[in-house]
């Protein structure tokens, strides 16, 4: 099978676009209280993931709250969980991301979390 190969010659490859891709966006986000967590679950085919946390009682603002928004915005951008990576935060896959694309992540990230988590710092 055609797919098979072009997945073998390019695998090193598209792993590491993946790498790369999230480690942009995890670099837009740290000026957030926030954590950049890399996973890379052995059921994903060893591609990295980026795994998103904050203190979600603290702002009032959840993963879910985050994965709603980034799916209902333009451009709608989908969100989901790995077998084995557990259930806190937001887990961010680079697979299906064009090149170019982690700067509209980023972006969009920003947009959303960066009044919120800013607001948690001025809190007391």
């Amino acid at each position: 099978c055609r797919a098979i190969e072009l997945f073998v010659e390019q695998g090193d490859d598209l792993v590491n676009r993946c790498q790369s891709q999230l480690e942009y966006v995890a670099s837009a986000l740290r000026e957030l209280p926030i954590i950049c967590r890399f996973v890379t679950p052995e059921i994903a085919n060893s591609f990295p993931h980026l795994q998103l946390t904050w203190n979600e009682s603290r702002v009032n603002f959840t993963a879910d709250d985050l994965a709603k928004r980034l799916r209902s915005g333009q451009p709608p951008i989908a969100t989901g969980r790995v077998y084995g990576t557990g259930d806190s935060g937001l887990l961010l896959s680079a697979i299906n991301l064009q090149s170019g694309e982690e700067q509209i992540l980023s972006a969009r990230l920003l947009e959303i979390l960066g009044p919120i988590l800013s607001q948690a710092r001025s809190q007391p």
